[in-house]
């Protein structure tokens, strides 16, 4: 498919992160192409797999990513953003953040990034 966005995906929550796995792959531009429940989505296979985006819960493994792998986007997801949570994300040049809950924001927050 044309312009299909690659998306990796870190969620320690199975369920949740199960939830979010289904609900992108349904989405007809957006495909997970590695998933995994704990922050050992390692290095070698964010290469392998080479996506777009890695949506992640943990600020450390957004941080991470950013640090060794500048070019991936990231996406945090919460269950709460303060505004001083969003500030924090910003200065450490996270490119987007979602609330686990909402499907509409996680959806605008991709497409931000990939500019559809």
């Amino acid at each position: 498919m044309k312009n299909l966005i690659k998306i990796g995906l870190i969620e320690f929550h199975p369920l949740l992160g199960k939830v979010i796995e289904e609900y992108l792959n349904s989405q007809k531009n957006m495909n997970i192409i590695a998933y995994t429940k704990d922050d050992k989505f390692n290095y070698s296979l964010i290469k392998i797999t080479q996506p777009d985006i890695i949506l992640t819960g943990t600020f450390k493994m957004a941080q991470y990513i950013k640090k060794y792998l500048p070019h991936i986007k990231v996406i945090l997801l919460d269950f709460d953003l303060t505004p001083e949570y969003v500030e924090a994300l910003k200065q450490s040049n996270i490119d987007g953040y979602a609330l686990k809950y909402d499907t509409q924001c996680l959806l605008q927050s991709i497409h931000r990034l990939v500019k559809i």
